[in-house]
Formats: C-alpha cells, sequence, structure tokens
C-alpha cells in the first residue's frame, strides 16, 4: 500500500508494506528508493524544523522489573491514552512525522499497541519498536509481517533463565531467545542490546557470541541513567578498568553498526554550544505522561499533549529551544583530548538558577580518563 506524503518541499511516496519503502515521486520514472529512513530525513529536511524523528514512551509500565531501570519504580504507572494516541498519530503526519520509536515501560503490553503501530504505518509513518520481547503475541507478529517495523530492537539480560531472574525478576530467559529467533526466521532487521551493569557484565561475552552465531547484530553501553524521581542508580554502573573496558566494546560495536542500517553515524557537533543536537529541530520526544520534551536526557521541558495540540507543543518546544541555541557551555576545552569521544550536552552539563551552562567536572574527568585508557589500549 503506497501512502503519499508531503513533508517541508518534498513529495514522496510510502510503501507500508516495507520497513522503509520510501521513494521520491519526482523520480517517478527511475524512483530513488532510500533503505535507510535517516538518510533521507538528512537529505530531505535537515534544517527545516520538522519533527521528523518522535520517539513514543507509550508506558511506563514493564513487565519486568530491572533493579537499574530509571522508569520502573521510579514514576506512577501510567498508560498512554488510546484515544489521544490515535488523534496524535493524524497530528503526527500533519506536521511532516517521518518516523516514530516505540517504547516505554514495555511497549508491547500496552492494551492498543497493534491498533497504534497499524495507524502509525498507514500513515505513512516508519516504525521502530524498543521492547524485551517477553510478551511478544501471534497478533503482533501478524501485524509486522504485513507492515515491517524498520528495526526492531531487543534488550538481552542474561545467559540463563538464573541471570535473567537476578535482573528482571522474571525467568524469561528461553522465551526471548525463542521469540528472537521467530522474528529472525521472518526476515525482520532485529537489533540485540545489552545494557552493561554490575548485574550483567558476566552475561555480556555469552550474548554476544550467541548474536554473532545466528546472525544478529549486537549492542551494549555501559551508560546508566538515575531514576526519573532523583533516585541514584549509580551502584549499578561499572568503575575504573572495568567501565573503561566496557565503552572500548561500545566503541567497537558502534563502529561495526554505522556500516548497516541499524545505526546512524552521528556526525561531529560543538559540544561547547548548547543544543548543537537534533531536539528542536528534527526531533523530539513524548513521555509516557503525554508530555513533549527534546529528549529522553532532558524532561524538565514539558509540553502537555493533552491540554496542546502536537503542533502547538511542538512549536513551543522550538522555541525553547531557539532562545538557547546559542548559549555556551562554559569551560569546555577546545584542545580537550577527550574531544572525539565527548558527549557533553544539556543533558550532561550542569546548570544554575539563572540558566547558564557549565561542564560537570565529573562526566568530564571520567571521559578524559577513558580517552587515555583508549589511547593506551589501542
Amino acid at each position: 500500500m503506497l501512502v503519499h506524503r508531503h513533508v517541508g518541499k518534498v513529495d514522496f511516496a510510502v510503501d507500508s508494506s516495507q520497513p522503509v519503502g520510501i521513494c521520491l515521486k519526482k523520480f517517478e520514472t527511475n524512483n530513488l528508493k532510500f533503505i535507510n529512513v535517516n538518510d533521507f530525513i538528512d537529505w530531505a529536511l535537515a534544517g527545516s524544523r520538522i519533527p521528523a524523528t518522535l520517539q513514543w514512551e507509550l508506558l511506563s509500565v514493564c513487565n519486568f522489573k530491572c533493579r537499574f531501570c530509571y522508569m520502573v519504580g521510579h514514576t506512577e504507572p501510567t498508560i498512554f491514552s488510546s484515544e489521544r494516541a490515535f488523534e496524535l498519530i493524524d497530528e503526527f503526519a500533519d506536521a511532516g512525522v517521518v518516523q516514530v520509536i516505540l517504547t516505554g515501560g514495555e511497549c508491547l503490553i500496552h492494551p492498543s499497541f497493534t491498533a497504534i503501530y497499524e495507524k502509525l504505518r498507514l500513515a505513512g509513518i516508519i516504525v521502530s519498536v524498543y521492547s524485551n520481547l517477553e510478551k511478544l503475541t501471534a497478533e503482533q507478529i501478524e501485524i509486522f509481517k504485513r507492515y515491517p517495523p524498520y528495526v526492531i530492537e531487543v534488550s538481552i539480560y542474561g545467559h540463563d533463565e538464573e541471570s535473567y531472574e537476578r535482573v528482571t525478576g522474571r525467568r524469561s530467559f528461553n522465551q526471548v531467545l525463542h521469540n528472537i529467533e521467530i522474528l529472525r526466521d521472518y526476515g525482520f532487521n532485529l537489533l540485540c542490546k545489552t545494557p552493561i551493569t554490575t548485574l550483567t557484565q558476566n552475561s555480556i561475552e555469552w550474548i554476544y557470541n550467541w548474536c554473532k552465531t545466528h546472525n544478529l547484530e549486537y549492542f551494549a553501553s555501559a551508560s546508566i541513567d538515575n531514576g526519573l524521581d532523583g533516585d541514584d542508580l549509580s551502584h549499578f554502573s561499572l568503575q575504573g578498568a572495568e567501565y573503561y573496558s566496557a565503552e572500548k566494546f561500545r566503541l567497537q560495536l558502534v563502529k561495526d553498526l554505522v556500516s548497516s542500517t541499524n545505526l546512524k553515524d552521528i556526525k561531529s557537533r560543538d559540544t561547547s554550544l548548547v543544543f548543537s543536537c537534533g531536539a528542536g529541530k528534527v526531533g523530539a520526544y513524548i513521555n509516557y505522561d503525554a508530555t513533549l520534551s527534546p529528549c529522553a536526557a532532558i524532561r524538565d521541558r514539558r509540553f502537555n499533549l493533552m491540554q496542546l495540540s502536537f503542533a502547538d507543543a511542538w512549536q513551543q518546544l522550538v522555541g525553547n529551544i531557539q532562545s538557547q541555541e546559542n548559549l555556551v557551555i562554559n569551560g569546555c576545552n577546545p584542545n580537550c583530548s577527550a574531544r572525539s569521544i565527548c558527549k557533553m550536552c544539556p543533558a550532561v552539563a550542569l546548570r544554575d538558577e539563572q540558566g547558564n551552562y557549565r561542564v560537570n567536572p565529573a562526566y568530564c574527568e571520567r571521559t578524559i580518563a577513558l580517552a587515555q585508557f583508549l589511547s593506551v589500549s589501542s
């Protein structure tokens, strides 16, 4: 099924029976097709202030209770209104949204997941799904077969039933791997991933090798976020040499994935400037409580989607970000030895009561030490 769309100055069509299926109408005699949705967004919409990419938390509820999770146990259990979700999808299409990433909590257990997913695809919107995959249903597999997702990112938390239970509270190891194999056999684009924590570090090698054996791409990261209620979860984070080794492993995985369709090649940006990323330019984040924020890491500015249209919330978000884009994160060293791996941004920087940003010394210290470790161990 072809869905014809006009976003910005670009006329194109989306074949909803394909994971991406974007083709440009002006090339009708020799269709220019894109297999990577990020390439299309960069090519067609960069600099347009159109919300091309949204990440959408459908709920703050999960079937797992991972002890290092920043959401479950740190928020009120909330399920996004199905009625408002269906309205928003029409508003997304009108606003120029090209891709939506569905997440949670565990998005597959939202009572209207299948209907939300189908409506997004029939609106000509590319969809990715982030899931732990334990609760995958036959109905969801069928809707994926009819309208394939761009990518399904699956979190794997252990190497046997005992390690899974220790992390998630559930003995779901065999069920998750079985569901991964089902989706792989149907030919879906899968990316397996694991947070590298004090609870999962002994499973990483097994998971990585299992993914290689089953021809599945894999990603892992040692980054741990504190709870959304401010609860300190840093005791689950690796320290010292263990952290540096894990980050070296992550960087190698990034290098491998950039060549595939599963990870965008992040272009260099000026980390000394506030909001030098894509937030408020080509993307934003929808929180489980129906508010719009710049990204998952910056939730201190929220625009209420139960009171505002998506277009109005987006414009208010853009205005907020534009008012800060020329601000400098004070203390950034242009000759810093860690500049190539630095992710300094408003989410990492410290902000005073006057709204001024400065570098976070703890982050800088750790990142410089990582750069030194990578230089010595390369």
